[in-house]
């Protein structure tokens, strides 16, 4: 059985509005087509400037929801106490508020399911020298 955060929602039309998912369903679908697939392209140029890299390859954007020209997202830090949380946010927010037709942005900050590293892209592992 899967654990409930990579349960997608049977009644959801679409997968990105449902649910907090494992890093092996993000990378098929966050890889959406239509804005959701341009508001998680517009993620990945918000770099950490802790570690130098994307936070969608860091795997801190759980869900993406888009509604028209309102985008929700939910994303995580890698720590409660991480000190640039509240900067990753600004940049997130101020990068999908820049894309056309987006009229409307709430960017949400969850701590359940924590992270961790199995959340983030094959890549980004092996920059840190961590097996994939």
């Amino acid at each position: 059985m899967k654990p409930a955060y990579q349960e997608l929602s049977a009644a959801a039309s679409d997968p990105l509005a449902r649910g907090l998912l494992g890093a092996q369903d993000m990378s098929s679908i966050l890889d959406a087509t239509g804005l959701a697939g341009e508001v998680r392209r517009a993620l990945g140029s918000v770099i950490d400037p802790e570690v130098g890299i994307d936070i969608v390859s860091l795997g801190l954007v759980y869900a993406i929801d888009v509604r028209g020209g309102e985008v929700s997202v939910q994303m995580t830090m890698t720590t409660p106490a991480c000190p640039l949380g509240e900067h990753l946010v600004l940049d997130a927010k101020r990068c999908i508020q820049e894309l056309p037709g987006v009229q409307w942005v709430d960017i949400e900050l969850v701590w359940e399911p924590p992270w961790d590293p199995t959340r983030m892209s094959a890549e980004a592992r092996a920059r840190f020298g961590w097996a994939p």
